[in-house]
This record gives C-alpha cells, sequence and structure tokens, in this order.
C-alpha cells in the first residue's frame, strides 16, 4: 500500500468504530488501480498495529496465513485491548492463534498489553470467490470461463477496549484471481490448498483393506462350500 493512503487510513481510524471498518474496508477494495501490498502499518496514541500476509495474490480456495503484530510503545497499559482482523467477504477462517472470537467477517482477541510490550496473533484462511469479494450474485458459468480478477484488503485494528475508540489500524490490499486458474490453483511458491491429512489417506487405506478382506472371506467360504 502505498505509504500516503496508509497516513490517511492511520488519521481516519483514530475516530473508528468496529462498524467503520467494514465501511473502510469495503472502500479501499474498490480501487482496483492502486498497488498491492503485503504489509501495513497503523500507529496512534503510542500503539502500532502491523498486518501481514503470505502473499500478494490468491486464488479462490488458497489459504492464506496473516499475521498482526501489536506493539504498545506507550507508557499505557492496556489490560483489555481488543485486537480485530477484518476478513474480506466470502473467506473463512481455517485455525487462529490465539483462538480468536468470530463474528460474521471479523476476528476479535482480546489481551493484555503492558506499556513497552509486544503481541502477536495469527490467522489462516481460505480465499472465497470474486464474487463474495464485491458483494455479486454468483455469476453463470460457461463452459470455459475467463479469470477475473478483484481486488481486496484486510485491515486490522487495536482499541483500548470493546467500547473504546480504535487506538491504531493497517490495512494490506492483495489481489484475488477467480475462474479456471481458481480450480487449477495458483502456480506461485505462496500457493497453498487443502489437502487431504495424514488421518484421512490412513482411514482410506483402512477401509480399503477392511472390504478386501470382507470380500476375500466371502470367496474362501464359496469355495469350501464347493
Amino acid at each position: 500500500m502505498m505509504r500516503s493512503a496508509a497516513a490517511i487510513g492511520v488519521v481516519t481510524a483514530a475516530a473508528m468504530t468496529v462498524g467503520t471498518m467494514s465501511t473502510l474496508a469495503a472502500r479501499a477494495g474498490a480501487l482496483p488501480t492502486l498497488p498491492t501490498d503485503a504489509s501495513a502499518t497503523g500507529t496512534g496514541q503510542g500503539v502500532r498495529v502491523d498486518i501481514s500476509d503470505d502473499t500478494r495474490s490468491a486464488h479462490s480456495g488458497d489459504l492464506v496465513d496473516y499475521t498482526v503484530r501489536v506493539d504498545n510503545e506507550s507508557p499505557t497499559s492496556y489490560p483489555a485491548l481488543e485486537v480485530y482482523h477484518l476478513l474480506p467477504p466470502g473467506f473463512q477462517l481455517v485455525d487462529s492463534s490465539p483462538q480468536a472470537d468470530q463474528e460474521d467477517d471479523t476476528l476479535r482477541w482480546t489481551a493484555n498489553v503492558p506499556a513497552g510490550h509486544t503481541l502477536v496473533f495469527t490467522d489462516q484462511v481460505m480465499a472465497g470467490t470474486v464474487e463474495e469479494s464485491e458483494h455479486l450474485a454468483p455469476r453463470v458459468r460457461d463452459a470455459k470461463p475467463a479469470p477475473t480478477t478483484h481486488q481486496f484488503t484486510s485491515t486490522a485494528c487495536a482499541k483500548s477496549s470493546a467500547t473504546g475508540p480504535a487506538l491504531a489500524c493497517g490495512t494490506v490490499r492483495e489481489q484475488l484471481t477467480d475462474g479456471p486458474d481458481a480450480a487449477a490453483g495458483a502456480t506461485g511458491a505462496n500457493a497453498k490448498h487443502w489437502q487431504p491429512g495424514l488421518l484421512g489417506v490412513g482411514l482410506m487405506a483402512a477401509m480399503y483393506a477392511a472390504f478386501r478382506g470382507f470380500f476375500r472371506k466371502r470367496q474362501d467360504a464359496g469355495g469350501e462350500e464347493g
């Protein structure tokens, strides 16, 4: 993200509520000409919020890892600091650390952040579709639909309390691609897709062995009767 835009976002964030964070992110996502940026920083009242992810471009179904770092560089301690991560529309939470509370597209952590301390929060989400990101109804798919690209934003904010004002916010801007490439997956090194774990593979193998043993016993029993 361009630093001038980030500075404007910090000034605006000083008076933001959780509801207006959605409006800010939606408006930012409507500007497709701005460059993508996989990290952003916001500061206010001695609190610094950094948000970063592991890619600038995602395809539908990709897993994206976000890191939110909060530095309390002020002399004030925040025993119940509220940290928010506003997910892009249509993105689904896969995992978070520490465990986050979720309401619609917003993840929330509550933490004690003494003066001079730093806390790090992480979450992994699955990218949605361009239609979901743009709040559009799904299109009728042709046999070979053309790839669709859309820029989306993801915002992290820190508040002094659940009812207090936003101290600082950071917003990253990324690119989402839909269409045939989404099914095939991104070709970059950062592309990650869901794959069955070892437990799933082992379960499938066990089921196959059980069925094979069952039919073998039936064949043996039939041979003995003959």
